[in-house]
């Protein structure tokens, strides 16, 4: 049944990830879930998802037989999935096709699929152990996430010089890391597990994976360059900066945190249209997916006190203004109709629902659309928690 109330968490100097807060709070949810009738539904989605969990991975970077010019073994390296053979000749390097996502890229090396599934694996575990309190999932999440993280002959190298990789190309690229922000969801199971006393020794090695690994990041030519496009890209650099500074309890957190909001709020007009986004190949999915990441970005500024949630500000605009393409199936890319895309903007209207609680347009959109969110929040969901962080906002 679903873990009482009464487990002490242990407090920790600093803010925390998402999600982390409101699941300590809310270790008595099996009263809420009897008193809603949900119950079974939680418990058959937990077990669920932790059983299959219980048999994935483990995953790890050096499992990667491509290892890109001027690279190593242990490196993360992800083709571009935009990436496709020059059909001049295999001999020459690939090209960028803007919107035109390759299926074979992944064949080549994929780590950026690994870390996903890691993520999912881990929440899944650290969730059902949290509210089920089986050790089997807590001791398979420390399983999975030493042989990622620190294991020999296995463990990531901290730095993302390959984050996405072009073959025929020399050297790093200078873009890529909206691909790395599964590893925040990593993160947000570690500051879980730590709250449950397990393993503080696999808890104390990615925190100090993760110092080295934001060191990196901010004296990284590709940290600079994803900054300097200012769209997504950057939103998603923001993200992950924010995140590791906040994981590691970094001095710097809240300047970066000041720093994301100065930025996301340089990309969005009045309207809350995106102009860098639209000018893309595929306006509507880029435009959604940045705005996915602003709300993320925005609760992790709201764990250092910078507030990007008024009503004014530009992550609610960027919102409403989605919302007719949300509702609206024929105003949407052509492209935008993969199953991915689909839980984006699922995911979208569920986090954008618990940041502004009360939202006749949102709450709206959510029924018309009829887009489930994915499975990343269909978890959360099932088990009656919501996907932002624990702080009264404003309804309006």
């Amino acid at each position: 049944m679903i873990r009482a109330a009464g487990r002490a968490a242990r407090s920790r100097p600093g803010p925390q990830l998402l999600h982390v807060a409101q699941i300590v709070a809310r270790a008595d949810s099996s009263r809420a879930l009897h008193r809603e009738g949900r119950v079974d539904r939680a418990v058959a989605a937990l077990e669920g998802s932790a059983g299959t969990a219980l048999l994935a991975g483990p995953w790890s970077v050096t499992a990667t037989t491509f290892v890109p010019i001027g690279g190593r073994a242990d490196e993360y390296v992800h083709i571009a999935e935009y990436a496709w053979p020059d059909e001049r000749g295999p001999e020459l390097p690939w090209v960028i096709r803007d919107g035109r996502v390759n299926p074979a890229a992944g064949q080549v090396a994929a780590d950026g699929t690994k870390l996903r599934e890691l993520a999912d694996t881990v929440k899944a575990l650290v969730t059902a152990y949290w509210l089920l309190g089986d050790d089997r999932y807590s001791t398979r999440a420390v399983e999975v996430l030493e042989v990622w993280f620190c294991g020999p002959g296995t463990a990531m190298h901290p730095s993302l010089r390959h984050a996405v990789h072009v073959p025929g190309h020399d050297g790093a690229m200078t873009w890529g890391l909206a691909r790395i922000h599964p590893l925040l969801r990593i993160l947000e199971a570690v500051q879980l597990m730590e709250s449950a006393r397990v393993d503080d020794g696999v808890a104390h090695a990615v925190r100090t994976w993760c110092r080295v690994l934001l060191e990196w990041l901010l004296d990284s030519e590709l940290f600079e360059a994803e900054i300097e496009r200012g769209n997504n890209h950057a939103t998603h650099a923001c993200e992950l900066a924010l995140g590791l500074a906040v994981f590691v309890d970094d001095a710097g957190a809240r300047e970066h945190a000041l720093a994301a909001a100065e930025l996301i709020r340089a990309q969005v007009d009045e309207d809350g249209s995106q102009p860098a986004e639209l000018a893309r190949t595929r306006p509507y999915f880029y435009s959604g997916y940045n705005a996915l990441a602003m709300l993320r970005v925005a609760d992790l500024a709201w764990c250092c006190d910078v507030d990007l949630f008024s009503a004014q500000d530009a992550p609610k605009r960027a919102v409403e203004a989605l919302l007719p393409e949300l509702v609206d199936p024929r105003r949407r890319d052509r492209a935008s109709v993969e199953s991915s895309d689909l839980d984006r903007h699922g995911d979208l209207l569920v986090r954008a629902a618990a940041a502004w609680p009360g939202n006749q347009r949102i709450c709206d959109a959510m029924v018309e659309s009829r887009i489930l969110p994915g499975p990343e929040h269909r978890v959360w969901l099932d088990v009656g928690l919501d996907p932002g962080v624990t702080r009264v906002r404003s309804a309006s």
